[in-house]
């Protein structure tokens, strides 16, 4: 027996098993429009897309009461991160993607006078070490989500 108010529910949600992620509807109901997953971030052919995972957990940040500017913070960092993903053709499964993957993302930062292929002054500047922190740590706080919701 549960004493009362012992029970404290995760706000941020843990991952469903994989049961409830492939659910299909018995043979006689095949005619009904089948419901839509829970997670629609998680694709069973693919695992869960670097695209969707970023979404998944920057709502998770708005649920569990972040303030905007952490939450702003670890958005524009993870456009980058995203950017430089898609740029550089890193496999859209975020399982695929390696610690090589995330050093070669910072190094570029840190090392590269013309970021995110664009013509503004901010990003032919040297990055200062404050910078290099706020990625660091919006990929550190993404990973760690991840492995909290076991997607990784």
């Amino acid at each position: 027996m549960v004493e009362q108010g012992t029970h404290k529910p995760r706000v941020g949600g843990s991952n469903p098993s994989a049961a409830i992620l492939t659910h299909k509807l018995p043979p006689q109901d095949q005619g009904i429009t089948q419901i839509p997953q829970a997670y629609p971030h998680v694709n069973s052919n693919q695992g869960t897309l670097l695209k969707q995972a970023v979404q998944g957990f920057l709502l998770t940040c708005k649920v569990e009461g972040k303030s905007y500017g952490t939450i702003d913070c670890y958005a524009d960092k993870l456009k980058g991160f995203l950017w430089y993903a898609r740029n550089y053709n890193w496999p859209d499964d975020i399982g695929a993607i390696t610690t090589q993957h995330l050093r070669e993302f910072l190094a570029y930062i840190r090392d590269t006078d013309h970021r995110w292929g664009s013509s503004c002054t901010r990003a032919m500047k040297p990055v200062n070490s404050t910078t290099m922190q706020k990625y660091y740590r919006a990929l550190s706080v993404l990973f760690g989500w991840l492995i909290r919701e076991e997607v990784l």
